[in-house]
């Protein structure tokens, strides 16, 4: 396991713990939506090819040198 996904687990046992199943789980489905908002939000989904933007950033460090 990488990342956070072990503070992930180890808040997910707290609160199953504290608050209930019920509401540990719709506290996480509220997570992975506010996630999903973020991506929404972001430049991500406006990206068309990836290699068109390589080349535009390749191009303006040629201009910057």
């Amino acid at each position: 396991m990488t990342g956070v996904a072990p503070l992930g687990a180890l808040l997910g046992g707290v609160l199953g713990t504290a608050l209930g199943l019920r509401m540990t789980l719709f506290i996480g489905a509220i997570g992975t939506m506010i996630a999903v908002l973020w991506v929404l939000f972001s430049p991500v989904p406006s990206v068309e090819k990836l290699k068109e933007i390589e080349e535009n950033d390749i191009s303006k460090q040629r201009k910057s040198s």
